[in-house]
């Protein structure tokens, strides 16, 4: 076998590995993006949620101030 055979044969074995590692990561690289759209969704979804939360903390706070202020006038006039 001569230099140049053996060179065109190392050749061909490192094009067929580069082929197959880049064909593992792209495949890797595919999963990788299926995940985070995946987080993506699930974080939107969080923040809706959270955003809702928000709203019903404010709207039960804002009745139970009321409710406090109330019974406070009650106790000034029970009291007076």
């Amino acid at each position: 076998m001569t230099i140049a055979a053996l060179k065109k044969r190392i050749d061909r074995g490192f094009k067929v590995q580069s082929q197959a590692f880049k064909a593992r990561f792209d495949a890797a690289d595919r999963r990788f993006r299926a995940v985070d759209a995946r987080l993506d969704s699930m974080d939107d979804k969080l923040d809706v949620l959270i955003r809702m939360i928000d709203g019903k903390h404010a709207h039960q706070a804002a009745v139970l101030d009321e409710h406090e202020r109330r019974l406070s006038d009650l106790e000034r006039r029970v009291g007076a």
